[in-house]
């Protein structure tokens, strides 16, 4: 290499070692600055996570609140239905806790489930290759301590019946067909 001291070459060699040096610099603030703004995005949704956990934590403390406070409100309802009589789909308060007190745990649902498995009750033949039963829970009605209505179908004719039962200590329930019609 001829280096000439002060000839162009020496000047162009110059310039460009400059003019990388520069390059390489502004490069590196670039990336300082990219790196600076990126941890302060960090933090400020670092800063936003503490806030919405924060917000998290007092919605679930209203929420338990509320909770307890609808939970005593049930309780209150529970005495409150003893004291009047307030019925449960047909029953009091006193006749669901004499149910209980025979062996049901859910007395409304337990009937409900009892006759569902007494398709014999019906006493209609199916048509068309169905098959005659009570297949819709919401449609049998606990009417009292000793009667249920209930819709039965076998998916082309159906009707309703009027049924009378009795709860035998230990839960066992047994059935009376009072009357029925066929649609």
């Amino acid at each position: 290499m001829n280096v000439k001291v002060g000839g162009s070459e020496f000047f162009r060699e110059r310039f460009f070692w400059i003019g990388f040096s520069i390059t390489l610099i502004i490069v590196i603030l670039v990336l300082i600055l990219n790196i600076l703004d990126y941890k302060r995005k960090l933090t400020d949704s670092q800063d936003s996570l503490i806030d919405i956990q924060q917000s998290a934590k007092e919605r679930e403390k209203i929420l338990s609140e509320d909770i307890q406070s609808l939970r005593e409100r049930l309780q209150n309802y529970g005495i409150l239905a003893h004291f009047t009589g307030l019925s449960f789909d047909g029953l009091s308060y006193r006749e669901v806790e004499e149910l209980r007190g025979k062996g049901l745990k859910d007395p409304i649902n337990d009937l409900i489930a009892d006759l569902r498995k007494h398709r014999d009750l019906i006493p209609y033949k199916a048509v068309l290759g169905g098959t005659m039963n009570f297949y819709f829970e919401d449609l049998i009605h606990v009417l009292s301590s000793k009667n249920v209505l209930a819709y039965f179908e076998d998916g082309h004719i159906g009707g309703h019946m009027l049924l009378e039962y009795h709860v035998l200590d230990g839960g066992k329930i047994s059935w009376k067909v009072i009357d029925s019609l066929l649609y």
